[in-house]
C-alpha cells in the first residue's frame, strides 16, 4: 500500500474491528451479568416474544396456585363449621333418645327441651358467622348465586346425567342384550324438558321413521315437568313418591328408545304391543305399580285374555311367566333371534318365530302362550298361587320384580326395591350438563337452561377464562336441617323427634363429604399447577438463560480480540508519521 497521510485505511480497518469486538464483548458481558441469553428483543426476536409469552404464564400459573390454596383454606373453615354442626346434632340425638324413654316424665322432658332449643340456636349461629374474608359460607349465600343447577329442570338434567340413562342402559343391555351398539337406526337422542301438565305421564320417548316399518332415524325423550316442581338434592331418584320415581320411568323409557333403534316393524306382528310395553315394565318391575290391577281375585283370567290389548299388565305379567317357565334369558334369545334374522323392511323374522326359537318349541305362537298360560291358571285355581308359582311374583315382599329383582332372578335374592333399581349409591348429583354428551354408546342432546356449573363459588384455578373450579355449599341451618321446630315434649314426640334428627345428620355428613371431595379436587388442582409451573419454567430457561461455560468463553475470546484490535489500531496511527519521514 502507497503511503498516503490523507486516509490512514489500516487504522480506520483496526478501529472497525476493534468496534465490532467491543460489541461482541459488550452482548457477551450482559449474558455473563445477567445469566440470560436473550435481554432484550433485538438478541432473539422469536425466541424474546416466546419468552414474555412463556413469562406470563408462568406468573398466572404462581396466582392460579395461590387461588386454589386459598379456595382450600376457605372449604377448611366451613369444614370446620360442619364439624362443629356434627357436634350438636350428635348432642340432640343423645337428647331425644332421652326423652324418648318413659323413666322420663314430661317435666323432665321440658328441661330437656329448652338446652335442645339452645343447640338448635348455636346451629344457626354457626351458619350466620362461618366466614372467610368476610363471606358467609354456610348461610346460603352461595346457593342464592347459583345460576340453574339447584333448580327443578337443573336437577332432573344432573339426575339424567350423574345416573339414570348410565344404568338403565346397561339394565336394559344386561338383561335383554340389546343396546345402542346394537343399533341399526339411529343413536342419537334429545332431551326435552316440558309441563304437559297432570296426565299421569311422567316421561316417554317418541321416535321418527322414514316409513312405519324401519328403525328410528330421530329419538326424543320428554319428561314432563309437571311433576317434578320442588325438587331438591335429596331427591336422588327423580321425586319423594316411589309411585312417581323418574329413574324408573327413565329406564322404562330407555327399554323402549333402544327397541325402535334396534328393531323395525315395532307394533306389527314383528313386535307386538304387550311384548314392547311388557318388557319396558319389567326392566324396572311391575308388582308395586301393577299391583292392584294384578292381584285383586278373578283379574289374572282377564289380564290373560287381554294380554294382547292391556299392554302393561298383560305384557309384564306374560314375560314373568315366560322366564319363570323358560329361564331368565328368555328375553335375550327373542331379541337377539329378531336381531340377526329381522332386516330392515316388515318381511323378515315374525315375533311367533322368535318366541318358538326361544322357548325351544313350548310355545309356537302368542295365541299358543296365552292358551297355556290360562291352562296353568285354571289347573292351580288361585290367582296368587299362579303367581307366585308359575310367574315367580310375590306380591307381599317389597321387590319390585325387576330385570334385577329377587323375584326375576330368585336365587340370587338381590331383592331390588323401588329405590334400589337405579342405585344412586348415596352420591351427590354431578354437573349439569350442556351441549352434547354421549352415555354408553348414546349421543345425548341436553337442553340449554343455563351455565353448566357445579355450584356458587368458583376458584380459578386455571390460567383460562372459565376453566375453574366451581363449588356448590347449601344453606345449611336449623331450618335447612328440619330442626327449627324439634319438639321433645311428649314420649311421642321425642320418637318422631329420632327420625328428623337422623335425617340432619345425613345432610351435615353429606355437605361435609362433599368439602371433602372439593378439598381433594383442589389438592390435585395444586399439584397440576406446581407440575405446569415447573414445566413451562424448564421451557422458559431454555430458550432464555444463557450458558455460562459458553458466555464466558465468548467474553473471554471477544476481550482477547478488543485489545488485540486496539494494539494495532494504535500502531496503525503510526503509519502518517512514517510517511512524514520523506519531508525531512
Amino acid at each position: 500500500m502507497s503511503m498516503v497521510i490523507a486516509h490512514n485505511m489500516a487504522a480506520l480497518s483496526a478501529l472497525n474491528t476493534l468496534s465490532g469486538n467491543t460489541k461482541s464483548l459488550t452482548k457477551a458481558l450482559k449474558q455473563t451479568s445477567s445469566g440470560q441469553r436473550i435481554n432484550s428483543a433485538g438478541d432473539d426476536s422469536s425466541g424474546y416474544a416466546i419468552s414474555e409469552k412463556m413469562r406470563v404464564q408462568i406468573r398466572a400459573l404462581d396466582q392460579a396456585k395461590r387461588n386454589a390454596q386459598n379456595g382450600a383454606s376457605a372449604l377448611r373453615v366451613a369444614e370446620g363449621g360442619l364439624q362443629q354442626m356434627t357436634e350438636l346434632v350428635k348432642t340432640l340425638k343423645e337428647r331425644a333418645i332421652n326423652a324418648a324413654n318413659d323413666t322420663n316424665t314430661d317435666e323432665d322432658r321440658a328441661i330437656i327441651q329448652k338446652e335442645v332449643d339452645q343447640y338448635i340456636d348455636q346451629i344457626d349461629d354457626i351458619a350466620s358467622t362461618t366466614s372467610f374474608n368476610g363471606m358467609k359460607l354456610l348461610d346460603g349465600s352461595f346457593a342464592l348465586k347459583s345460576t340453574k343447577d339447584h333448580t327443578d329442570e337443573g336437577l332432573v338434567l344432573r339426575g339424567l346425567n350423574t345416573w339414570w340413562m348410565e344404568q338403565g342402559i346397561d339394565l336394559v343391555s344386561e338383561c335383554y342384550g340389546i343396546d345402542f351398539s346394537t343399533a341399526k337406526g339411529t343413536r342419537e337422542m334429545e332431551i326435552i324438558l316440558t309441563d304437559k301438565g297432570a296426565n299421569n305421564t311422567l316421561a316417554y320417548v317418541t321416535s321418527a321413521t322414514n316409513r312405519p316399518d324401519t328403525y328410528a332415524t330421530k329419538l326424543t325423550l320428554t319428561v314432563n315437568m309437571h311433576y317434578f316442581q320442588n325438587m331438591t338434592a335429596e331427591m336422588t331418584n327423580g321425586g319423594d313418591d316411589p309411585a312417581n320415581y323418574l329413574d324408573r320411568t327413565i329406564a322404562h323409557e330407555l327399554t323402549h328408545a333402544i327397541q325402535r333403534t334396534n328393531f323395525g316393524g315395532i307394533g306389527n306382528n314383528a313386535m307386538p304391543g304387550w311384548f314392547t310395553e311388557g318388557i319396558a315394565e319389567l326392566t324396572h318391575g311391575g308388582d308395586d305399580r301393577l299391583r292392584a290391577e294384578i292381584a285383586t281375585g278373578g283379574t289374572a283370567t282377564s289380564i290373560i285374555a287381554g294380554a294382547a290389548t292391556e299392554k302393561y299388565a298383560g305384557g309384564y305379567l306374560s314375560l314373568r311367566y315366560l322366564t319363570e317357565q323358560c329361564g331368565t334369558d328368555t328375553v335375550k334369545k327373542i331379541n337377539q333371534y329378531l336381531l340377526e334374522k329381522r332386516p330392515l323392511d316388515a318381511s323378515g323374522a315374525t315375533f311367533d318365530e322368535a318366541l318358538k326359537f326361544a322357548t325351544k318349541g313350548r310355545y309356537t305362537d302368542e295365541t299358543d302362550l296365552f292358551a297355556k298360560m290360562q291352562a296353568d291358571l285354571t289347573a292351580v285355581g288361585s290367582d296368587s298361587k299362579f303367581y307366585k308359582d308359575y310367574c315367580g311374583i310375590d306380591l307381599t315382599n317389597n321387590d319390585t320384580g325387576s330385570a334385577y329383582g329377587s323375584d326375576f332372578y330368585s336365587r340370587y335374592a338381590m331383592g331390588f326395591n323401588a329405590e334400589k333399581i337405579i342405585d344412586e349409591g348415596g352420591g351427590a348429583y354431578g354437573r349439569l350438563p350442556t351441549g352434547t354428551s354421549t352415555i354408553r354408546g348414546l349421543t345425548v342432546k341436553w337442553p340449554s337452561i343455563g351455565a353448566g356449573m357445579y355450584g356458587a363459588m368458583v376458584i380459578q384455578t386455571d390460567t383460562k377464562a372459565n376453566r375453574g373450579v366451581n363449588f356448590a355449599i347449601d344453606k345449611m341451618d336449623a331450618g335447612q336441617l328440619g330442626l327449627r321446630n324439634l319438639n321433645l315434649g311428649t314420649q311421642f314426640d321425642a320418637e318422631h323427634s329420632i327420625s328428623q334428627i337422623d335425617r340432619a345428620v345425613n345432610k351435615v355428613t353429606d355437605l361435609a363429604t362433599l368439602i371433602g371431595s372439593y378439598l381433594s379436587r383442589l389438592e390435585e388442582s395444586e399439584a397440576n399447577i406446581t407440575t405446569a409451573h415447573e414445566n413451562t419454567t424448564n421451557a422458559e430457561s431454555v430458550i432464555r438463560d444463557a450458558d455460562m461455560a459458553m458466555a464466558m468463553t465468548d467474553y473471554t475470546k471477544h476481550n482477547v480480540l478488543a485489545q488485540a484490535a486496539q494494539s494495532m489500531l494504535a500502531q496503525a496511527n503510526q503509519n502518517s508519521s512514517n510517511a512524514l519521514s520523506l519531508l525531512q
